[in-house]
């Protein structure tokens, strides 16, 4: 039969069905109850299924895995009032807390949590990681779309993505603080930032550069000569108690690579799928993709980091925020402005000036800077305008003075201005710090 028949054949349908429906005295209702018992029914349905289980349920909630990546939270709804809450956002928020839900009528019956507990954070605002007021984008409130076997699926309010609540069990608690053991070996302290996916297939290897950030959970994967890895140029990451797992995923013919176990004797995360198909990430001593942009500031030039714009931005690393943000908790009155670099040349002295907001005197480290060892800059000491500074000024001072020296790398984006953008990172530390360039 053709289109156009059936068609024809569905709107005859729909014409006598209609002339039925009016000639129906009774119009009897399509449904067996009224409204308001079928959401009383539904609200139902979810109580008893968050009871259901007796270690709770288990979520791992990538809020935007664009830019973040998945965070486990468990839960045990102990009755209609009280939930029990963990998660591995942070070693604090391992150890359970009681707080309150509610099931409500919204948009659908949702599952709204009415009490400060772990799962706020990602939903709080100030708590912003990128740019501020975003926060990780998370929610409280969960629409509920039902029963998929034994899980039990909602949808969030403000981005639409599926919240999926699978069985807990007694080891997903007592394993959860292991998730904060693999952060740490993804993220480790006395390792540089450097490091590489390498992904083998019938004995080829092809390589990326990854640039993997602690805080948002998300790896930039990035090469110059292969095709991107993903649409996303990049995966965000949540931890296990064995290693890690990635989303996207990456595809390779295929096979699906989404799991990564931890070799501690390699420092490595490895992925063995069918098919004879390995991924590795990889510490590195240097960047992945080298390249030469340094030799810009081995001329007359000038950088400079601005609190107000470049604090938040992404291409600065974990460490370098923990600092800014400890110079604030220390003295908010006098928080950092800017730190501006002048590059004069290898033999002439350059500068590198730390300003405060709040009338705090700004202080001027003079420096010489070369071609470092690792075809990198190399700052070396000359003398401080002044000795009076924050703990946290001669911190980040010492990590760009590292003596390996320090890689400069210009980015391909904008952080809200159309400067370009320059990176500084520590040869020997995971330091790095985002600056404009001047000229």
């Amino acid at each position: 039969m053709s289109f156009y028949n059936i068609k024809k054949g569905l709107c005859f349908l729909l014409v006598a069905g209609s002339f039925l429906a009016c000639d129906n005295k009774d119009n009897d209702s399509v449904f067996e109850k009224n409204p308001t018992e079928r959401i009383a029914e539904r609200k139902k349905e979810l109580a008893d299924a968050l009871k259901s289980s007796e270690f709770g349920w288990k979520v791992v909630y990538y809020t935007d895995n664009s830019s973040f990546g998945g965070f486990t939270f468990l839960f045990n709804f102990i009755d209609d009032v009280n939930v029990v809450t963990a998660s591995d956002f942070s070693d604090e928020d391992i150890t359970p807390e009681t707080g309150e839900y509610g099931i409500d009528l919204r948009a659908t019956v949702s599952l709204v949590f009415t009490t400060k507990n772990k799962i706020h954070v990602l939903a709080d605002s100030y708590n912003s990681p990128l740019s501020s007021g975003q926060g990780y984008k998370g929610d409280v409130q969960f629409g509920y779309y039902g029963r998929d076997n034994e899980d039990i699926v909602f949808q969030t309010v403000k981005s639409r993505k599926e919240f999926r609540m699978v069985k807990a069990t007694a080891e997903d608690w007592a394993n959860l603080g292991k998730n904060r053991i693999m952060g740490q070996n993804m993220s480790k302290s006395d390792k540089p930032l450097f490091r590489s996916l390498e992904i083998t297939t019938g004995g080829t290897m092809n390589g990326y550069e990854l640039n993997y950030s602690g805080t948002t959970r998300f790896a930039q994967v990035e090469s110059a000569v292969l095709a991107p890895i993903n649409e996303e140029n990049g995966f965000g990451v949540s931890f296990t108690n064995t290693g890690i797992k990635i989303n996207p995923a990456v595809v390779v013919g295929d096979v699906v690579i989404d799991t990564f176990d931890y070799n501690a004797a390699n420092e490595e995360f490895v992925s063995v799928n069918s098919g004879d198909v390995r991924a590795v990430i990889k510490y590195l001593t240097r960047p992945f993709q080298q390249t030469d942009d340094y030799k810009v500031f081995l001329k007359s030039s000038a950088v400079g980091f601005i609190g107000e714009y470049l604090s938040g931005a992404a291409g600065n690393s974990d460490l370098f925020k923990k600092l800014l943000n400890d110079l604030f908790a220390a003295q908010p009155a006098n928080y950092i402005d800017r730190i501006e670099i002048g590059f004069r040349g290898p033999t002439a002295n350059s500068t590198i000036t730390y300003s405060f907001l709040g009338g705090m005197a700004s202080v001027t480290h003079t420096v010489r800077v070369t071609e470092g060892p690792l075809g990198n800059l190399k700052f070396t000491h000359v003398s401080w305008s002044s000795n009076t500074m924050p703990d946290q000024i001669r911190e980040i001072d010492g990590y760009l003075m590292d003596p390996n020296g320090v890689f400069a790398k210009k980015e391909k984006y904008k952080v809200g201005a159309p400067n370009v953008i320059y990176t500084f990172s520590a040869a020997g530390t995971p330091f790095k710090m985002t600056t404009y360039i001047f000229n």
